[in-house]
């Protein structure tokens, strides 16, 4: 880290704070949804396989395992959709990573994709209209001075 007080790197400019303000918000509370998400889907993952299994004997049939293994896919690829947008708006919350901010708040908008399912749609949509501000862009690059 530089010590040079003069330095416009050392400690974030007015401009870049304002532009904060507006991006912290929504990207707390996507962080807070995904969080929760991830441990809901880390929770529960082990009793949805379990039912899975037997609805599938419920019904008869007969493919079972390729199902529940497909299933059980779509439940890893969910989960791992949602770790991204979990590190998305971690860069969006420190304003490093503008490109991987603004992928999670559009995965956000996907109703079966989105932290916290419906919740997660108005907090995109708030995320998504902070980025796209030319200030709050300008600021990602380092560029507010």
């Amino acid at each position: 880290m530089n010590d040079n007080p003069r330095d416009p790197r050392s400690e974030p400019t007015n401009a870049r704070r304002l532009v904060r303000t507006v991006v912290l918000p929504p990207a707390i509370l996507l962080l807070l949804l995904a969080v929760v998400t991830v441990l809901l889907e880390l929770a529960f993952a082990p009793t949805v396989g379990r039912e899975t299994l037997r609805a599938f004997e419920l019904f008869g049939l007969d493919h079972r395992t390729l199902l529940t293994c497909l299933f059980n896919l779509g439940l890893v690829l969910l989960f791992l959709v949602h770790l991204l947008v979990l590190a998305g708006t971690i860069q969006m919350s420190r304003m490093s990573g503008y490109r991987g901010a603004k992928i999670a708040a559009l995965i956000s908008l996907v109703p079966v994709l989105s932290p916290g399912y419906i919740l997660g749609i108005p907090v995109a949509i708030w995320a998504l209209v902070a980025l796209r501000s030319p200030r709050v862009k300008e600021a990602f690059h380092g560029c507010v001075t």
